[in-house]
């Protein structure tokens, strides 16, 4: 299994302290993503951008987190634009080594 990591990011044209008010509330749908270990939250104030990191479990999961009506959503929101993203997958020996917040299988080590 290949966890893998996907980045978005994107431009918003809303004031940042009303995007940064709105991320809470849609946080819980996030966090319900299948295979979804965790995100990270991402503004950008200067830039007026926006994203997220993600640690999925394996590119299947990922996969279908890119076709669900959740992701979707936040492609097509009237108030996001110039999308961008990146798919990784993840040197997880040297990373736990490093202490990335991975889920550490026995097969590690």
């Amino acid at each position: 299994m290949t966890q893998q990591i996907f980045i978005t990011k994107f431009n918003y044209n809303l004031a940042t302290e009303e995007l940064k008010k709105m991320l809470p509330s849609e946080a819980p749908k996030f966090a319900d993503i299948t295979g979804c270990q965790w995100k990270i939250w991402l503004v950008n104030e200067e830039k007026k951008e926006a994203g997220g990191i993600y640690l999925f479990d394996d590119p299947d999961t990922l996969q279908r987190f890119k076709k669900s009506q959740l992701f979707a959503s936040v492609l097509s929101n009237p108030a996001f634009s110039n999308f961008e993203t990146r798919t990784s997958a993840i040197a997880e020996k040297a990373s736990v080594i490093t202490d990335a917040p991975l889920r550490q299988f026995d097969f590690f080590f």
